[in-house]
């Protein structure tokens, strides 16, 4: 499974994607949904003839669901960004695919797909498709948004155009507008943190330096109206591992708190929070870590 989340009677929702004999081909999307207690309360899988896979799942305003999935089965492209509108006992509402000719999410990387307060939704990943990069030389961050019922209302791409870029998550924010989190690769390296309008203008994009960041990154809102976030970051040559990297910063994006936490393997930062103390909370993979409140001069 790629993603669990809460429902709002106490249980559990989780998707990614099967290869087992309840898949139509190759791998199928799969989502599970549980009770308080971890009992099943219903399993599906949703697929074609292609590649499938789940990767973000939030429970909407009406009590159904919204599923992010890259798909090979259908689309455009070679693999495509799929939204599926889901009802509280898993039926499919509707479906609906985005992208260029080229790649997006390309496979587990898949997009992050949120509610918008309007009732829309708006999708983060990446696309390497040449009609909607824009000139850029390799992969780009994407952002699509739609309406109620996954109408495109525009898409648009970010980033470095010689970089690698890839956005892993998405929020929506008090202001309408949307903030994002994701990895730079092979020129610059390390964690961006990008800032967009309603209409996905480009506010402001930062880049915080991180030897071999992959992967998740998470943003979440501070109390101050700033953003935590972490990944990971390549020890000081000679040692081999990762030092797991938190990140904070003010509603600018400019950062300030950065925290390596370093145990001698390869570990990185899943998921991080601030607590009601103003300190942070974060999921490491293994292990939690708690940092006491920061100190004002």
């Amino acid at each position: 499974m790629t993603k669990v989340r809460q429902t709002i009677d106490g249980g559990f929702i989780a998707i990614g994607g099967t290869e087992s004999e309840w898949a139509s081909d190759d791998c199928d999307l799969l989502l599970l949904r549980v009770d308080s207690r971890g009992n099943e309360l219903w399993k599906k899988t949703y697929g074609g003839p292609g590649y499938d896979h789940g990767s973000s799942i939030e429970q909407t305003g009406d009590g159904g669901f919204i599923a992010g999935a890259v798909t090979a089965s259908c689309g455009a492209g070679k693999t495509d960004f799929l939204l599926l509108k889901l009802s509280a006992s898993g039926g499919l509402e509707w479906q609906k695919t985005y992208g260029g000719e080229g790649w997006e999410g390309q496979y587990e990387n898949g997009p992050c797909a949120r509610q918008t307060m309007d009732g829309g939704f708006i999708l983060a990943g990446s696309t390497d498709s040449a009609s909607l990069k824009g000139g850029r030389k390799s992969v780009a961050a994407y952002l699509v948004r739609t309406d109620a019922l996954g109408n495109k209302l525009w898409e648009k791409t970010y980033g470095d155009p010689e970089a690698f870029v890839i956005g892993y998550t998405v929020e929506p924010l008090s202001d309408g507008g949307f903030i994002v989190g994701g990895v730079q690769e092979n020129k610059n390296p390390g964690i961006i943190l990008l800032r967009a309008d309603s209409n996905g203008r480009l506010l402001w994009e930062r880049i915080f330096r991180a030897t071999d960041a992959c992967g998740l990154v998470k943003v979440s809102m501070t109390w101050d109206g700033g953003f935590l976030l972490g990944n990971r970051d390549f020890m000081a040559a000679g040692w081999v591992g990762a030092a797991a990297l938190i990140l904070r910063t003010d509603a600018s994006g400019n950062l300030l708190l950065e925290k390596r936490i370093e145990r001698g393997g390869f570990d990185r930062i899943v998921c991080a929070w601030q607590t009601k103390d103003l300190g942070t909370i974060a999921l490491c993979n293994g292990y939690v870590v708690k940092l006491a409140p920061e100190r004002k001069l």
